[in-house]
This record gives structure tokens, C-alpha cells and sequence, in this order.
């Protein structure tokens, strides 16, 4: 009796972390024709630059630690047949996903632009520039106010820069001071790595060379076909295929490159700039079913030893699960 005819599904989600290399130091921006600043203001405008700086690198990190968001909608929770949300949890970091199966099975992607990421950090910087510890200069007697009007952040391929429009105001023993603009420049390869983000996800939708890995992993880790020479049933136990389905995902995911040698399975020849890394964990959401089954054993039954077939001289067991 050939064996019934069954599916196995298995759906991976894998994150697209950004990630980049933030250089170790910052530099200002000379430029011809800025803002003179007077020797009252100049001591406190260094402060309010060196703030600046911190607060545009420390946005950066956000935005590299958050695949390029800062500010997002609020938690989509999944459901028990698609149980991914809208966020994933990456080492306690919530981290959006670009793409995803919501949980009424919506197909939902929430690519940020860059100019979102811009948008994110000019509002960080906005709001973090009024926390800059100006304290030393109260005792000294200054009297310093400041109105914040805009911000406007710029990435580029290997560097972020923000101008910062406020009204800096400083005034000591009935002298006062003003300056408006504020210029700020750091390192880093955001901008770059966001573009090779892109074509690695755009690959991904038109190819879906993940999916073709996952169908190998299932056809090389799981009874997915095949036939054997024997008059006892064929059984395996669901929950121990699930778990080498999920390792062989996590491992075989973690050997994906994006260059290499020519012949190299593992090797995806992305059209980008930089070193790609992928990552999957078997303890993310995840969700895979097999038919068919009975409880938790999958069972093929022989063909050859029941009552009149006993003409062949041998036993065989097909099985078909996809």
C-alpha cells in the first residue's frame, strides 16, 4: 500500500539586522563664510558642538542597532498560525521587521527610506540637544537660554552630518551673545551599508533564495520522499524532526556568504560593497507542520506482506511527506 500523500510547511523569518562600523572620532565641519563666534558664547558652543556630537552618534547606533528605525508603530503580536509579530527579539533589542507574515496573514513590509532614518535623527537630535549639561557655566554665572527651531541630518555613504538651527543665547556681567547655527560631522558607514541592506533584500524578493535553501535543509533533514527495502513500517517522531529541521535552518544559515568561490553552495554572490553576515536562531518564532501524521509519529506501512501479495518475494516502504 503506497503511503498517503501529506505537505510539510515550514516558514523561516530572517531578520535583516543592520548593522555598521562607526568610525572612533568626530569632526566638525569647516566652512567658509560660518557664523563667528564671539569669545562670550565660544566656550558654551564648544559644549553645545561636543553634545551634538554624542547625541547624532548615539542616534546612529540606535538606527544600527533597530535595522534603521527609532520611532515605530506600536507591537503587532502574531497569532497562533503565524506566530512572527512585527517585531523580533534579537538579544532583548525589539527589532522591526522589513518583512513579515502578520497575524491575520497579511503579507506586511515596513522598509525604512533613508530619508526616514534622516527624519528619526533629526528628532533625536532635537530632543536630546536640551539634556546638554550646561551646569559648570550657571556657576560661573552665565545665563544661557535655548529654542531649538530644526534640525536637518544628512547621510552620506560613509559619513552623517546634521545642522542644527537654535537660538543659542549667552549672557554674562550685561554682555550678550547669540549663535544660531550648529554643525556637526561623524564617521560612520550607515549610509553605505543601508544601500547594500537594500540590494540584499530586494535579491531576497525576487529570487527567494532563502526559501531555496530552506527546501534543501528540508529534503537533506527531513523524511520529505524516498523508499526503502523493508517489511516493517517506517516511523519517525515529529517533534525530533522539527528540532533537526531547526538546527540544520540555524547552522546551514549562519554558512551563507556573500562572496566567495564560484562553486561554494553557500555562496550568494550579492552585488554589494561590504562583508554580509546571516543569522537565524532555532529559538525564534517559527512554525512548521507535517502531513500526514498520527499524533506525534510519522508512519509509512509496507507494501508486500499483506495477505496475497506475498508473489513479490520482498517488502518495500515508500513515503511522501511534503
Amino acid at each position: 500500500m503506497v503511503g498517503k500523500r501529506g505537505q510539510v510547511t515550514i516558514f523561516i523569518v530572517i531578520a535583516l539586522v543592520l548593522v555598521a562600523i562607526v568610525g572612533g572620532y568626530f569632526i566638525l565641519k569647516n566652512r567658509s563664510g560660518k557664523e563667528k563666534i564671539s569669545p562670550l558664547a565660544d566656550p558654551v558652543e564648544k559644549t553645545i558642538l561636543s553634545c551634538l556630537e554624542e547625541d547624532l552618534s548615539e542616534g546612529v547606533s540606535v538606527l544600527e542597532a533597530n535595522g534603521g528605525s527609532m520611532y515605530y508603530d506600536s507591537f503587532s503580536p502574531g497569532s497562533r498560525y503565524m506566530p512572527f509579530s512585527s517585531h523580533l527579539d534579537f538579544v532583548g533589542e525589539e527589532i522591526p521587521y522589513w518583512y513579515y507574515i502578520s497575524g491575520n496573514n497579511l503579507e506586511v513590509q515596513n522598509v525604512p527610506s533613508k530619508s526616514d532614518m534622516e527624519e528619526d535623527l533629526e528628532r533625536f537630535v532635537k530632543e536630546s540637544i536640551k539634556d546638554c549639561n550646561l551646569n559648570d557655566y550657571y556657576d560661573e554665572g552665565y545665563q544661557i537660554s535655548e529654542r531649538v527651531s530644526d534640525a536637518k541630518v544628512k547621510i552620506s555613504g560613509r559619513s552623517v552630518e546634521v545642522d542644527l538651527k537654535m537660538d543659542l543665547v549667552v549672557e554674562k556681567e550685561g554682555e550678550i551673545a547669540t549663535v544660531s547655527d550648529h554643525y556637526a560631522k561623524v564617521n560612520s558607514k550607515i549610509g553605505e551599508l543601508y544601500d547594500d541592506a537594500i540590494k540584499v533584500y530586494q535579491k531576497e524578493q525576487s529570487d527567494l533564495f532563502l526559501e531555496k535553501y530552506g527546501i534543501d535543509n528540508l529534503r537533506l533533514y527531513a523524511p520529505v520522499d524516498g523508499v526503502e527495502l523493508t517489511c516493517s513500517p517506517l516511523t519517525w517522531n515529529a517533534s525530533s524532526v522539527f528540532g533537526d529541521i531547526r538546527d540544520a535552518v540555524e547552522l546551514n544559515t549562519l554558512a551563507l556568504k556573500g562572496s566567495g568561490e564560484k562553486n561554494d553552495y553557500f555562496n550568494l554572490d550579492l552585488p554589494v560593497n561590504n562583508e554580509v553576515r546571516f543569522v537565524n536562531s532555532r529559538n525564534w518564532p517559527s512554525k512548521i507542520e507535517v502531513s500526514p501524521s498520527k499524533g506525534n509519529m510519522l508512519i509509512a506501512e509496507p507494501v508486500g506482506n499483506q495477505q496475497g501479495l506475498g508473489i513479490l518475494g520482498f517488502c518495500y516502504v515508500t513515503y511522501h511527506f511534503v
